[in-house]
């Protein structure tokens, strides 16, 4: 299954919950109605969906909504977060390294930074432990 990734623009942003995440995306025109597919709530795409997304390489044959038979196989979004907690990062080996904007060094630890982020979102400040340099994390590559 492929994902999309949202980041935050400003500090300010970061504090979404899942439902409030969905109800802007649904304001968008990227998703609308729920749906359920092999047991896991779901959205089925927006009618502005295709104007967010670009598709690279060959002509993609997508099943934008499902069948009459309502049979898988078509495009929906999910938001994985609990309906008040924080929207969740996602990291895994197939993510590049969170790097330093200014010298490109790997955060040693972005876990801990989104957690100290988490927790004081209008002022907390990172430190590379490499170059030096103080940003907010959302500068933070």
């Amino acid at each position: 299954m492929a994902s999309l990734v949202i980041h935050p623009d400003t500090l300010a942003s970061f504090s979404l919950t899942a439902v409030s995440l969905t109800q802007y995306l649904q304001t968008l025109g990227l998703m609308s109605t729920e749906v359920a597919r092999d047991g896991v709530a779901g959205f089925l795409i927006g009618e502005h969906f295709l104007q967010y997304l670009s598709f690279l390489g060959c002509a993609p044959s997508l099943r934008l909504y499902p069948d009459e038979k309502g049979g898988g196989g078509y495009c929906y979004l999910h938001v994985d977060g609990t309906a008040n907690g924080p929207v969740q990062a996602q990291v895994g080996e197939w993510l590049k390294p969170v790097r330093c904007s200014s010298c490109r060094k790997p955060v040693t630890e972005p876990d801990g930074v989104l957690k100290a982020w988490q927790v004081s979102p209008a002022d907390y400040l990172w430190n590379c432990a490499h170059c030096g340099k103080t940003m907010p994390p959302a500068e933070i590559d």
